[in-house]
């Protein structure tokens, strides 16, 4: 009797820990509402994008005119604080409960101006960012854990599908974002 009551409790115990990492993957158990990630350079309105609004592994991010669509919209999750600073993924929108998909970079190359891309949801150094303020401002920098290095526009270019990068933080407005609830697609 004893061993069926600790089998059944041990099988309690794996179905909701099953339960909960399906859960957790799940962009609807995001720690808060999705965002749009508009650049500094606000006359332009253009944010953070999958490009082609793809789910593949390796999938461009650029910049593209805001328009609310999944590809643009992102989800902190994940959260870790080392030394004090929180980190999160930004898992994408577009992904499905199956396939959990987050902003990164590559293999966590430490060339300045590698081109970030999408990939699997991991949880891995490469795949978290920090979201500090901008001093006097209501933008943030996304700084990567594994390479110490910012997302950032390239030149600050006001182009659509311009590639997203990481360059050493230095403060300039090509590493604001600006965190924004998406407006209501109609």
């Amino acid at each position: 009797m004893r061993i069926l009551r600790r089998m059944s409790i041990a099988l309690t115990v794996c179905v909701g820990l099953a339960i909960a990492s399906l859960i957790h993957a799940s962009p609807a158990s995001a720690l808060t509402p999705p965002y749009l990630l508009q650049s500094q350079d606000s006359r332009y309105k253009l944010c953070l994008e999958v490009a082609y609004a793809s789910t593949d592994n390796g999938a461009r991010i650029q910049q593209w005119p805001c328009d609310s669509g999944p590809a643009q919209l992102w989800y902190p999750i994940d959260k870790v604080v080392v030394d004090g600073v929180s980190y999160y993924g930004l898992l994408n929108a577009n992904s499905s409960a199956g396939q959990p998909m987050c902003l990164e970079v590559p293999w966590g190359s430490p060339n300045a101006g590698q081109a970030l891309q999408l990939w699997d949801c991991l949880g891995a150094a490469r795949q978290l960012w920090s979201m500090d303020f901008v001093s006097g401002t209501d933008y943030r920098t996304l700084e990567n854990l594994q390479t110490k290095q910012c997302a950032e526009i390239p030149w600050n270019t006001p182009t659509a599908g311009a590639v997203v990068q990481q360059w050493p933080c230095y403060g300039g407005e090509a590493q604001h974002w600006r965190f924004q609830m998406p407006a209501p697609i109609r």
